[in-house]
């Protein structure tokens, strides 16, 4: 289960360590959804308060996580009345590689909205599944179950960067915010679908927010992902992206700054 490839142990206050192999990279380095889960679980093992829930995560990726012994390094900056305030690394040998910043905080009376419906699909078990054996794609893709409906496929030329659909691990996972981290980040760049022909969309900073309690969803239960570039230029792109349980719970929401390099 994903559980296993994103956990960390213990070696000091704030400090931790772990691991991933080869299967789980995109390009030279770890899939930037493991790199959030392990932020993700470091972040909320320092704070050890169920009851202060990690609510943003903002990640600078300075270079490529590269796969084997990953470490992680939090600092609480401030811990006040209901939210303490984190900063954190990851490191490959001795550099960082990562740096970030984390919100973790109780909850507070307030209004509830929800402005952004997920999007209607197909049941999951009637949609064919991506088959990525072979193709051009990072080899972390092999570990998840993608279900194509929103937008268009990479590298069509359309004249929208839009896509998404249902998406879970294939051998499964809890429904965590380390989970949520990743599947956050599992789809390939929206930006590309805009693209005619080979390109890399790169991330320089992805800040995920976390809406709600984990929710009580089945191991292998589809997530409903909607990825959208709202803006390209300049060799830029920035893109928004939402999560959903099946029944259309929002989990998570996403914005990336991506480099587009062709």
């Amino acid at each position: 289960m994903f559980h296993d490839v994103h956990h960390l142990s213990p070696t000091a206050p704030g400090r931790f360590h772990g691991s991933a192999d080869p299967t789980w990279s995109q390009g030279p380095g770890l899939f930037g959804g493991l790199v959030a889960a392990f932020l993700a679980e470091a972040v909320e093992a320092t704070v050890d308060a169920p009851e202060r829930r990690l609510r943003s995560l903002t990640l600078q990726l300075a270079a490529p996580v590269r796969p084997g012994r990953v470490d992680v390094e939090v600092d609480v900056v401030r811990q006040g009345s209901k939210a303490t305030l984190l900063t954190a690394r990851v490191l490959t040998d001795g550099v960082p590689c990562v740096h970030a910043l984390a919100t973790c905080a109780a909850d507070r009376a307030g209004p509830s909205l929800d402005t952004v419906p997920m999007p209607p699909l197909p049941d999951v078990d009637a949609m064919r599944r991506l088959d990525l054996a072979g193709a051009q794609a990072p080899a972390f893709t092999r570990h998840l179950d993608y279900r194509f409906g929103i937008g268009d496929l990479p590298y069509r030329g359309a004249a929208r960067g839009e896509l998404g659909g249902w998406v879970r691990f294939a051998d499964g996972a809890r429904p965590t915010a380390p989970t949520v981290a990743a599947l956050l980040d599992a789809w390939p760049p929206a930006v590309v679908v805009a693209i005619a022909g080979p390109a890399i969309a790169t991330t320089m900073e992805l800040t995920l927010d976390f809406l709600a309690p984990p929710p009580a969803v089945a191991d292998d239960a589809p997530w409903c992902f909607h990825g959208l570039t709202t803006w390209a230029g300049n060799g830029y792109a920035e893109e928004v992206g939402a999560l959903w349980t099946v029944d259309g719970t929002p989990v998570g929401r996403m914005r990336q700054l991506r480099a587009v390099l062709r």
